[in-house]
């Protein structure tokens, strides 16, 4: 029986939540994947939650839900008025329309989409958005009013540019951008909007109007890009020049991960490139054939992944790589260039090969 003076409750590798309907004073509730179904029942009454986050397998309702069970949550979540993390991985069970009335809501996540954000209506207080898709009906005078958000995880399938770059311009504050779904090809040129200098993570994934298809081939200059990057994620994307070339420019960036990203054949790191970059990871590639590292280049790189590359030569100047602590290969071509990378790598502590 747990103690009715219960302030945390967390589920880990469980198949049911137990009841906490009792534990009038928990503030803090998370369940993991392992949970089968949520029981909304459970939740009644918790009006001093303050950290909400539910999750659960997949189940067999396909993302509708029911109908009575949704107005239920809904009443639930209404009466938590001290709500200030709100994250649901759910199937069966929509976000609530009313945790847009819970003033001291900051932190909202659902790990399919936000189908109702509230236009006109301040959030003053909302720092972290995901999953929300911009909407083709909103009015450029009724746009979402999110003037201190700093998170945003934005899914666009259908939406017009227009619409999503006017919402993204009234964004002042913005510190971590994930961009997925289809846009145009100069995504990349950031400058007119107002959180350039402020933005220090972004992921774009792209793709075309029909689901898997990629964009135009794309050409970008390292000026278009946010200047204080940290971590930079780009993936599905079609350039028509070494993107390494360009993006060893920025000068903050610490992690840069490039997953499916069609390039030129031949990448080079130059010796003054990536002062500041501390991991490089390299997923399916497939077009790379030759990397070649300047001595000098990414003076301290910390950890390298290259997976799925298996057009990739082994490349000779990761020796210059004075710092490097760990090297993932991966399912990068026959298990021949694995000896070679021993020998170029002795001075690695850390040495990973797989292959499938």
């Amino acid at each position: 029986m747990m103690s009715q003076t219960l302030r945390s409750l967390l589920c880990f590798h469980q198949k049911v939540m137990p009841n906490c309907s009792k534990q009038k004073l928990l503030k803090v509730v998370r369940t993991d994947w392992y949970m089968d179904s949520i029981n909304v029942r459970m939740f009644e009454g918790l009006t001093q939650l303050r950290y909400l986050n539910l999750n659960s397998s997949p189940s067999d309702k396909g993302g509708q839900g029911d109908e009575y069970e949704q107005r239920y949550f809904e009443k639930v979540i209404g009466t938590m008025k001290c709500m200030q993390t709100l994250r649901l991985n759910l199937d069966c069970l929509y976000f609530p329309d009313c945790a847009w009335q819970i003033n001291t809501l900051r932190h909202a996540w659902t790990s399919s989409n936000i189908p109702n954000l509230p236009t006109s209506t301040k959030l003053s207080n909302l720092q972290t958005l995901g999953v929300v898709s911009p909407n083709e009906s909103w009015e450029t005078d009724q746009l979402p009013n999110l003037p201190n958000l700093c998170t945003l995880y934005l899914l666009n399938r259908s939406c017009s540019w227009m619409v999503v770059a006017a919402f993204l311009g009234t964004l002042n504050n913005l510190i971590t951008l994930s961009l997925d779904g289809y846009f145009p090809g100069d995504i990349f040129d950031m400058r007119d909007f107002p959180f350039y200098q402020n933005l220090q993570y972004l992921q774009i994934e792209l793709c075309g109007e029909n689901s898997g298809e990629t964009p135009n081939e794309m050409v970008i200059d390292v000026i278009m890009l946010p200047p204080h990057l940290i971590y930079l994620g780009i993936f599905s994307c079609r350039f028509q020049q070494d993107v390494i070339s360009v993006l060893e420019n920025l000068y903050c960036l610490k992690h840069l991960e490039l997953q499916n990203v069609q390039t030129n054949r031949k990448m080079k790191s130059s010796a003054k490139g990536f002062k500041q970059l501390e991991k490089l990871w390299l997923y399916y590639v497939t077009v790379l054939e030759d990397w070649e590292i300047e001595e000098g280049a990414m003076p301290i790189l910390r950890e390298i992944r290259i997976s799925n590359c298996q057009e990739l030569c082994v490349p000779q100047g990761l020796r210059h790589l004075t710092n490097l602590q760990e090297l993932s290969w991966v399912n990068n071509g026959h298990e021949g260039k694995e000896d070679e990378v021993r020998n170029l790598c002795k001075h690695v502590p850390s040495l990973k090969f797989s292959y499938e």
